[in-house]
Order: C-alpha cells, then sequence, then structure tokens
C-alpha cells in the first residue's frame, strides 16, 4: 500500500470506471484479485497511472539502455 492508501504493485484499469488488483504471494504466483468500482478509489488509481506512466521510460530506449550498459561492462560495442 502506497502513501495514497493504494495496493499499487500490480493493477489494471477498465475504461476509466473499474480496477483490479492483483495479489501475489512470496513466490511471485498469483494469489488473488480485488475488484475495484468504488469511484473515489478509481480515481486515484487513474492518477496514480498518469503518475506512473510520465515516470515510465518506453520499451525501445530502454532496451537500447541496457545493451549499451552491458556492453560497456563487457567492453563489446
Amino acid at each position: 500500500i502506497d502513501e495514497s492508501g493504494l495496493k499499487s504493485n500490480d493493477f489494471w484499469v477498465f475504461d476509466d470506471k473499474l480496477v483490479i488488483v492483483f495479489e501475489y504471494d512470496s513466490e511471485g504466483r498469483l494469489a488473488g484479485e480485488d475488484l475495484v468500482t468504488e469511484k473515489d478509489t478509481v480515481s486515484k488509481y487513474i492518477e496514480l497511472k498518469k503518475k506512473l506512466l510520465e515516470n515510465s521510460t518506453s520499451m525501445v530506449p530502454f532496451l537500447y539502455r541496457i545493451k549499451r550498459s552491458y556492453s560497456e561492462r563487457h567492453n563489446k560495442l
């Protein structure tokens, strides 16, 4: 649970009307899910999603950085 009171490790937002929050066990296996439909809570998840997307890196630049970092560590360009 983050500072906004949301469980935020894995969630999906559908049509900005409902959220499914996934729960995992200590081994990383899906242990269950919670359906969230309460408007105020859904709005908080939508805001969290926006913040996460604003601070994310798209796949191609991310993979480029990983490849470059690996190459530099192993002297392979």
